[in-house]
Order: structure tokens, then C-alpha cells, then sequence
């Protein structure tokens, strides 16, 4: 039977799915052109037309897989009431994606050229949230930027790397949450407390 002809986004998708089940099951080495044109019941000729080599496929995959956990941190942060509120939407939405997808992207994000692809991306996206954060965080309070910007670093990478924690299945969900939340906010809590701020919430979620 001839091959279905599929609109290019939707074909790149199909691609992608089929890159992101060979990975998942038996890891990055086996997924060669060869093999993921296999998954994908395509020819290694229409994939090549989408991606040229190995390293292009894990670093679009790495890219929709950040992108779909940022989407649906995002959304989930747009229904907050308050900053503290939106603090926790953010940590619950992150932890609860990673714990969805969380074990292909630390595989993808482990791989050396994945990392070096995104480099460049992450950091800038990295640097536009924090001063977003840092802004909100200066102008609800009367602390200088850089206490912000050292607990907006600080408090990230604390719930960043209960991420990993539980991708890797070293902590389950409800401990991830558990711990992240209750950290965060007594972190938030002291800090305007040693700061002498009244009404002030802390830092806010990026």
C-alpha cells in the first residue's frame, strides 16, 4: 500500500513520536535515522528531509518536550489569585509534567549534544523569566534586585532538581510536592520576615 501523504507538521510530529517511543524504550543509542525511520514506517530518505542527523531529532524532541511543560506551567499559573498562589500552581505544574514526561526529557538533557543545541535558547529564555521575576519581586516590596535575583536562583534550583529526583524515581510525586512547596514557602517566608517587609509575598513563580 503507498504511503499516506501527511501535511509536513503533522509528518514532523509523527516523526518525533516515533523518536520519542524508541528512545523511552531502549534509550538514545538505538535511535539511529535507521531505526526511527523504521518506528515511523517511513523511509530514511523522508526522514532525512526533516532531519538531517541523529543530533537534530533529539534536540527538536528536547525543545517540545520543554515547551509543552512550559505551556502547561504557564496555564496553570494564569489561575492563581495571588503570588503565593502562583508560586505553588507553578512548582505543582512543573513537578506534575515532569512526572509525565520527565524520564525522555533527563535521557534527552543527559546527551551532550542536546545540551550544547539548547544552550544557547535556554540561557536566553533563562535570563528574560528571572528579570521578569526580579521586577515583580522589586515591585511589590522594597528589597533590592539582588536578594531577588539570588532566591529567584536558589529556589529554582531547588525545584529543578527535585525534578530530576523524581524523573529518576528517587522520590514519588506527592514527595516531590510535599517537599518543594514546604521549602519554598518557609524560604519565602523567612526572607521577608529577615527583610522586615509587611505584606510582602516573596519571590513569585517565573
Amino acid at each position: 500500500p503507498s504511503r499516506t501523504r501527511l501535511a509536513p507538521e503533522v509528518r514532523r510530529e509523527q516523526l518525533l513520536d516515533a523518536a520519542a517511543e524508541l528512545i523511552t524504550r531502549e534509550g538514545v543509542a538505538a535511535a539511529t535515522l535507521k531505526r526511527i525511520a523504521r518506528e515511523a514506517r517511513v523511509s530514511e530518505t523522508l526522514l532525512q528531509s526533516y532531519f538531517q542527523h541523529q543530533a537534530g531529532v533529539l534536540i527538536e524532541l528536547a525543545r517540545r518536550e520543554l515547551e509543552t511543560i512550559r505551556a502547561a506551567q504557564q496555564a496553570h499559573i494564569a489561575e492563581g489569585s495571588s503570588g503565593a498562589d502562583r508560586l505553588a500552581r507553578s512548582t505543582q505544574a512543573y513537578l506534575r509534567q515532569v512526572a509525565q514526561r520527565g524520564a525522555l526529557l533527563q535521557i534527552l538533557l543527559s546527551n551532550p549534544k542536546v545540551r550544547q543545541g539548547l544552550r544557547s535558547e535556554k540561557d536566553a529564555e533563562r535570563k528574560v523569566r528571572r528579570e521578569a521575576v526580579v521586577e515583580r519581586f522589586t515591585t511589590r516590596t522594597s528589597l533590592p534586585s539582588d536578594i531577588g535575583v539570588g532566591a529567584t536562583v536558589m529556589l529554582t534550583g531547588l525545584c529543578l532538581r527535585a525534578g530530576r529526583l523524581l524523573a529518576r524515581k528517587r522520590l514519588s510525586l506527592d514527595q516531590a510536592e510535599s517537599l518543594s512547596l514546604t521549602m519554598v514557602h518557609y524560604a519565602n517566608k523567612r526572607l521577608v520576615r529577615l527583610n522586615d517587609v509587611p505584606g510582602s509575598q516573596g519571590v513569585e513563580a517565573p
